[in-house]
């Protein structure tokens, strides 16, 4: 439950997550983002109330995408991560660097520690599952 507060926050980064994730990704990639932007919303105190929200709703996006190796060459479904920092009107550096800080605050694995395997059974609830 987002608290009345953080609701204005948390509409105005979805916005620009549900454009992109309809342009470039699908309903799951979605889910994740919202899931992910809602625990930030959450937390005391919210880290989106300091800061650019373009540059976290990125920076989610970002984060997600690199869970579940999107961002790996040789992916069949690979994105460029410059076309996601480039559709938040951002340098991937700033994008990536969100991300970092996203993937802190969720004590997520790193991204050079994953499997990039899709069947694998890791708990990670930012995975994408088949």
């Amino acid at each position: 439950m987002i608290s009345e507060k953080m609701q204005g926050i948390f509409d105005a980064a979805a916005l620009p997550i549900q454009l992109f994730c309809q342009a470039y990704l699908d309903e799951r990639y979605f889910e994740r983002c919202m899931a992910a932007l809602e625990k930030l919303c959450r937390k005391r105190p919210s880290p989106l109330l300091s800061g650019s929200l373009n540059t976290w709703s990125a920076g989610i996006v970002y984060f997600i995408c690199a869970q579940n190796g999107r961002f790996v060459r040789g992916c069949h479904d690979r994105l460029d991560a410059s076309v996601v920092a480039g559709a938040f009107g951002l340098s991937a550096s700033a994008a990536s660097a969100k991300a970092a800080q996203i993937r802190k605050l969720f004590h997520a694995k790193s991204y050079n520690e994953r499997c990039w395997d899709f069947l694998d059974d890791s708990p990670d609830p930012w995975k994408i599952t088949p």
